[in-house]
């Protein structure tokens, strides 16, 4: 979290407001890596993992609450890359996610929507043994939200 948080007096800890190009960073870094540590967990993938990540995109279908929904969707992304036995690669993408884990239905609308159909997709690859498209979908699907992540950043300027 270095860097993220700074303490002010008077004040307590405030969250740094990430640039447009650290975003930008931040996704593609994210879309590069989480795939690749999806690949290596779905080596190790069960029908209990399979299950639960079908369970987890069904919840946050069915929550009005966007606080819900984040946290069913930070659960369902570390699901998705929990096996990998790379610990480095482990800790990058922990770092990444530090400071700015996904926040994004906060921030765009219709965010929600867009990303229980994407984790439908992904889901559904990895119940028809198609490990190769669900990493796909998934570098896709983080790619999209960095993406328009940064066009509404830059309409609020």
């Amino acid at each position: 979290a270095e860097g993220y948080v700074t303490f002010e007096p008077y004040k307590g800890a405030i969250v740094k407001e990430f640039t447009l190009k650290e975003l930008e960073e931040l996704y593609f870094l994210r879309a590069k890596f989480e795939p690749i540590a999806a690949a290596e967990s779905l080596k190790f993938i069960t029908p209990a993992i399979t299950a639960e990540l079908a369970s987890l995109n069904e919840q946050m279908k069915k929550t009005p609450n966007t606080n819900v929904y984040v946290q069913l969707n930070i659960q369902f992304h570390r699901l998705l890359i929990q096996d990998c036995p790379w610990e480095k690669l482990n800790t990058i993408i922990q770092n990444l996610w530090t400071g700015f884990p996904q926040q994004t239905p906060h921030l765009l609308p219709n965010q929600v929507q867009t990303s229980i159909q994407e984790h439908d997709h992904i889901v559904l690859a990895i119940q028809s043994n198609d490990y190769t498209l669900a990493c796909q979908l998934l570098e896709q699907h983080i790619s999209r939200a960095g993406q328009h992540l940064n066009q509404n950043k830059k309409q609020k300027k």
